[in-house]
């Protein structure tokens, strides 16, 4: 419940920006996973 939480717009905690860094790194990781699991 607590993603859904920093999904709306009306609270933005200082949360907010470790989430969107936490999202952008797993999508780096799951872009790399992906390159490795296609070259293999």
């Amino acid at each position: 419940m607590g993603i859904l939480k920093s999904f709306s717009p009306h609270n933005k905690p200082p949360k907010d920006r470790i989430f969107k860094r936490l999202t952008l790194a797993l999508r780096k990781l799951f872009y790399l996973f992906g390159i490795n699991s296609a070259t293999n």
